[in-house]
């Protein structure tokens, strides 16, 4: 049996503190000196696909940049992320700054992108870095980030 209501409010919540929908979930207001809190799409081993001029959409992974260790680029005053540093798939891995509007999740069983991007109508280079992909998506994560990551 399904212990959750099929329609949750935030009244539900048995927790006064967190039991109306304009209170917040955690209080940030705490962190250690030297730590910021950003709202983030994708996380450090996401799966994605990305766009740079000239290419096609092409599979990657959300990486740290070796030289930054960061996964991540916003200005000073956003929580937002405006560019995520991505690890391409491929025989030859490459990594590079995409700016968030041209990424989107990778899911190899999203019927809509096995149509975009069938594998019978793309180069051998594109065919391997989606076969990386797929195995990736299976991996767990820290695995993921030791195999694929730079």
């Amino acid at each position: 049996s399904n212990l959750m209501p099929d329609k949750w409010i935030c009244s539900y919540n048995p927790d006064r503190r967190h039991n109306t929908c304009s209170a917040a979930e955690e209080d940030w207001g705490n962190l250690e000196q030297g730590y910021e809190f950003v709202y983030s799409k994708y996380n450090l081993g996401s799966l994605v696909w990305c766009k740079m001029q000239g290419y096609p959409w092409w599979p990657g992974m959300i990486d740290n940049d070796p030289l930054t260790r960061t996964f991540y680029y916003k200005h000073a005053n956003s929580q937002l992320p405006d560019k995520y540093h991505v690890t391409f798939f491929g025989i030859q891995a490459t990594r590079a700054w995409i700016g968030k509007k041209y990424i989107k999740v990778y899911n190899p069983d999203d019927e809509e992108d096995r149509l975009k991007y069938d594998q019978r109508k793309s180069g051998k280079g594109m065919r391997e870095a989606i076969a990386m992909a797929n195995q990736a998506f299976h991996l767990e994560l820290n695995d993921r980030k030791k195999i694929y990551g730079f």
